[in-house]
This record gives structure tokens, sequence and C-alpha cells, in this order.
């Protein structure tokens, strides 16, 4: 069919029923001219309404005298499943047929709802990752979704990075035979091959937005990076694409009030979504590194909203360095003087910089951010000292373990690979808090989650989990403040 005109118009109401108010030229063009004789098809399951002339039709179109033009009211009861609460309508316009459906954002809104609530009924949840890396948040969420008693479906994880994308399918409990992998830029991906999901998780390279990188690359904005400035569009291709019902999204506090992230979040609301912010730190994770980070979720508007101001917490697990480090022997390569290192701190301070060395020791409580150029031993990063002066690196296993990552992930690794695939990672307990919180104030909302004791899930989860949550059916809910997550396991 060859349509003439398509006009979006807000749907209206009228003596309690759904308005629908057409004139002028769009009924013009199709032929529906005063006088004209048609007939009206409203098909719910479809979620359609097509006008048809026709010379036995029993409706008749109406004149405007004032103006001289044609006009269409449909206000009508019958209407309210095709309409059934969309704000707006798309009216397409052929010779001698008028169709008025629901509008695609709003069509997409309600399949991606629909979708959610099927899964979830079901007792599952289908997962998309993007910039996934070695997969440490598309494992976290797994992790906080499987706990609940959901089964977590990995369904894709998309990198552009081919290293990493092979110890995710070497080392990630989440990335299962029934994955399908991705190794490309968020640019290149075609989003039909990816399939919807209803929980897309992100990294968006972060390089661009950190201090340290915009310094790097001696660029003033974010958006000027050589590579990786469009990595939002490729996104935000695939979000349309996938159509998820939830979007949770991770990277460096100076993020959030970049010209990337405004647009990002604009646009999602255009879309239907809310969003909802907030940033975390190893107050919330418990973790022993200091990882502070800028999360949005976003939530399809008719799902509910999710409080974030009241992400679940993690108790410490390492009081003290000593409880996390290797054993690594005294006379072991691994310990340097670094003597070029301490130089070069003498002549930064005698030359005003204030780049300072970040020195720890067994007693250290906490230490700042891992990068992913870690193992190049760098003047500002943590590196362990000892009495005599002798300092090293950390190992690729004490990192894991600083951000609540199980060690099996960087398995068979290099330190090098080990390392990169960590710093460019998050503090998982973060993303796992997310993935209890969207549980906690999305998925129970649905009232579709399986009340049941999972405790062989539970059990598996715990263990994923290192220990963290206990696998148990008599839990505290989540707004309990004396609650910590290490006694959550399932909502009920």
């Amino acid at each position: 069919m060859e349509y003439l005109e398509h006009v979006y118009t807000r749907v209206q109401e009228a003596k309690g029923a759904p308005r629908v108010w057409m004139e002028g030229r769009i009924l013009e063009r199709a032929g529906f001219n005063p006088g004209v004789r048609y007939e009206r098809t409203i098909d719910a399951q479809n979620r359609f309404i097509e006008l048809r002339i026709c010379d036995t039709g029993n409706l008749v179109v109406s004149e405007r005298k004032s103006k001289n033009m044609p006009i269409i009211e449909i206000n009508n009861r019958a209407i309210a499943p095709v309409t059934d609460g969309a704000e707006e309508l798309r009216i397409d316009a052929a010779q001698n047929v008028i169709r008025i459906s629901v509008e695609s954002l709003t069509r997409k809104q309600r399949e991606r709802e629909e979708r959610f609530h099927s899964e979830i009924a079901e007792g599952r949840i289908t997962k998309g990752t993007v910039c996934s890396g070695i997969g440490m948040s598309t494992l976290a969420l797994s992790d906080a979704f499987t706990v609940s008693g959901l089964i977590a479906q990995q369904k894709w994880v998309v990198d552009r990075e081919g290293k990493y994308n092979q110890i995710a399918w070497d080392n990630n409990p989440a990335v299962t035979d029934a994955t399908t992998i991705f190794t490309a830029s968020l640019e290149q991906i075609e989003p039909e091959l990816l399939g919807p999901v209803s929980v897309l998780n992100a990294s968006l390279p972060c390089t661009g937005f950190s201090v340290s990188g915009r310094s790097k690359n001696k660029i003033a904005h974010p958006e000027e990076h050589a590579t990786d400035a469009t990595a939002v569009f490729g996104f935000m291709k695939i979000v349309e694409g996938v159509n998820p019902s939830i979007i949770v999204s991770e990277n460096v506090k100076p993020a959030q009030t970049s010209a990337t992230y405004t647009l990002i979040k604009s646009y999602l609301y255009v879309l239907g979504y809310n969003v909802f912010e907030v940033n975390l730190d190893n107050e919330q994770s418990g973790c022993f590194q200091k990882r502070p980070r800028y999360w949005f979720v976003a939530v399809s508007k008719g799902l509910g909203s999710i409080d974030l101001n009241n992400v679940p917490k993690f108790a410490r697990e390492y009081g003290e360095l000593r409880e996390l480090m290797d054993d690594v022997p005294a006379d072991s390569p691994a310990w340097s003087q670094n003597q070029y290192l301490k130089d070069k701190a003498i002549r930064d301070k005698e030359a005003g910089k204030y780049f300072q060395r970040n020195l720890i020791n067994e007693s250290t409580t906490e230490f700042g951010t891992i990068n992913r150029t870690y193992a190049r031993k760098q003047s500002t990063p943590p590196m362990w000292q000892r009495e005599d002066g002798m300092e090293r690196l950390l190992t690729a296993n004490e990192i894991a373990r600083s951000m609540a990552c199980p060690e099996s992930l960087v398995d068979g690794c290099s330190q090098t690979r080990a390392i990169e695939g960590l710093g460019q990672g998050v503090d998982m307990n973060q993303c796992r808090g997310i993935g209890l919180a969207i549980v906690r104030d999305i998925i129970r909302g649905t009232g579709n989650v399986i009340a049941e004791a999972v405790t062989d899930v539970a059990s598996v989860a715990a263990d994923a989990l290192g220990g963290l949550v206990q696998p148990a059916n008599n839990i505290p809910e989540t707004g309990d403040e004396n609650a910590s997550v290490g006694q959550l396991s399932m909502f009920s």
C-alpha cells in the first residue's frame, strides 16, 4: 500500500472514552470528502483501527462548514483496547484507506514491558552486555538475579577486543554455550543480529570522560576523543534495536555531567524510560579498592521506579591489606627498588607537580583505583612497599579480591592481560547491589517472582559471590537498615 501521508497525534478523551479527531488535508488526500460513506474496523488483537471507503459503509464523513473541510471524530469505548492508555497515535493515509495505530515508541514500550512480565512469570530474565570486557558486570548482574531465584540468561556480549571475549568464554560462568559473542565496536554492530533482551548493561569507554584520560589525550571534552566519542551512537542504535526493559550503565563520575550522557538520558526519556542515577564507592560495596563510579538505571516507564539511594550494602570482607595478599617470596623478582620512580617523585615535587606516590603496606585499609595500564609501573597507582624499601605491584589475584571479583575469572591469563581486564572492569559489589535493587523494586513489583524455596540455586550464587550472600529462605527486607547484603539471598 502506498501511503500519502502520516500524522502523529495525541489521544484525547471525551465522555469517558478515547477520542480521535481528524480534519482537512489528510482526509481529502485519502478521498474522505464530506458525504463519502465508509466502514470502520477495530482490530483489538493487532491494535489498529481501519477506515475504508465503500458505497455500503454505515458511516459518513462530516463537514466543518465554517472551514469547508471534512472531519472525522471517533469517540467510542470500543477503541479503548487499541489505544489502551497510549498517549500518541499514528495515522497512515492511503487512497480510500486510513489506518490508525499506536505510534512506534508506545508500541515498543508495550512490547518490552510485556516481554519482561512474561519472562519474570517464567522465573527467568534475559540479558545482554555491550563493552563487556572480561564480563565483570555481566557476571555481577547474573549473581544478583540468580541469588534472587531467577534464571539469568546471557543472550549475547559485545566487545571490540577479542582477547577479552576469549577470557570471558574461558572463565566466565555467565557466558554459556547459549551466549552469542560479538567482537566488534558498537558502531559496527547490526542490532538485528543481537535480538531483544530484558536487561542491557553497558560500560561505555571511559578514557574520554576521566580527568587523566582527557589529559593524556590532550582533549578538553570527552566528545573529542579520537576513537571512543562515537560509541554513543552505536549504543543508542543498539538500545533502539534490542528494546530492553531495563538499562544498567556504569562509568567514571565525570561522565554524569558530560554532554554525551546528558543526551543519552534525554533521548532515553523520549524512548519511554525513566532514568535513575547514583554515585557509588566502596562504602556501599565493602570492597578494598576505592573505585568511585557513576551508575544510572533506565527503567521502562510502565515498570515503576527504583530507589538508588538505598542500594544494598555489602559487608567488608578484608580489614587490612595483609588479609588479601598473596605469599610473594622476599627474593621474588616482583620486588624492586624502583629507584627511578623514587627519583621521579622528587623531581615532580620540586617542579610543583601534584603527583604523589601511593605506597601501601600490610596495615593499609583501602587503596585507590587500579587502572588497565597498572602493569607498566606508574607513579601514582598503589604499590606495596616493604620496610626495607623494596616495592612491588599487586598481583592480578590481589586486585581481583579488592574488587569482589572471583579469581577464577582471570585464571590462565598472564599478569598483564589479567590486570588489563580487571583494570577496566567494575567493582562487582556495586553492580551486584544495583542488581539486587532491581529485583527489590522492579521485579518484585510485578508480583510474579517465584516465592518458592530455591536453596540449590541460591547455593550456587553464594559460591559465585564468595560467601557474601548466604543461601537462606528467611531473610530481612532490603529496606531494613540493619540488614547487610551478607544476609540477603532471595526476596520472598
